[in-house]
């Protein structure tokens, strides 16, 4: 995946959450319960494609 991909989705999921950072995102998709944070699963996002 290459950088630009990855920086146009984090500013989508910043829109979407109405968030003004990227720390304030990662408290948002956390307080949403869109993390897994079981070691096992690696900290995945909820409904990510798996590999």
């Amino acid at each position: 995946m290459s950088v630009r991909t990855v920086r146009r989705r984090i500013a989508r999921l910043m829109d979407l959450l109405a968030v003004n950072n990227r720390y304030a995102l990662g408290v948002a998709v956390c307080r949403l319960h869109l993390v897994d944070h079981r070691p096992e699963a690696g900290a995945t996002l909820v409904g990510a494609a798996k590999r």
